[in-house]
């Protein structure tokens, strides 16, 4: 797995914090290639849309076309096959979140190349959703491969940083994906539901 900096030599913290989560997680999740980008896309015209989300995860099945041209020379780079980019925001975020963007990232990873079904934790979230307390809930954030990224990111989180730690964090924070005060109890309920071998 080839981490790289935009610019070149920089956030070398943040490279270090992605191979231990990488270490962490296990060779399944490797992609080959990690991108740290350090600029800025969320006023520029003519990007992809994806380059003002706070990350990605891409594969040679997706475009290389309206792509930042130090992003491109890796895209074009005959040994990338998966990568997965990061934002400036996400490098600026405090550890737990970047932490939780990264694992979130990978889990994307992870379920294109091994191919499992999603259909029951659809079931599962929308049973979920009718309880009092989630009806608030959007419908926008919840499609299943989302959702099994964010379980996979928390659970990681609470294996690198210990659960109570995770609960005291989201106790005061927001996940900016979906930012609602009760989305870390129902992704805790979620994954007590559903819990697939592959997880």
């Amino acid at each position: 797995m080839d981490i790289l900096t935009y610019p070149v030599g920089s956030y070398s913290e943040r490279a270090d914090l992605v191979n231990r989560v990488v270490d962490l997680v296990g060779a399944e999740y490797r992609p080959t290639h990690v991108l740290l980008d350090g600029e800025d896309y969320s006023k520029t015209d003519g990007v992809l849309e994806e380059f003002k989300d706070i990350a990605f995860y891409w594969n040679r099945d997706h475009a290389i076309n309206s792509v930042p041209s130090h992003v491109l020379a890796v895209m074009k780079d005959v040994a990338c096959h998966h990568m997965v980019w990061l934002s400036r925001r996400a490098l600026e975020e405090d550890e737990i979140l970047f932490v939780w963007i990264v694992a979130h990232e990978l889990r994307h990873f992870f379920q294109v190349t091994h191919h499992f079904s999603l259909a029951s934790l659809r079931q599962e979230s929308q049973n979920l959703r009718r309880r009092q307390q989630y009806r608030g809930l959007p419908s926008g954030p919840m499609a299943p491969a989302e959702l099994d990224s964010d379980i996979f990111a928390m659970s990681t989180c609470e294996t690198f940083f210990g659960k109570a730690d995770i609960n005291c964090y989201f106790a005061r924070r927001r996940l900016p994906r979906c930012p609602f005060t009760s989305y870390p109890a129902y992704l805790q309920d979620l994954q007590q539901l559903w819990n697939p071998s592959t997880q």
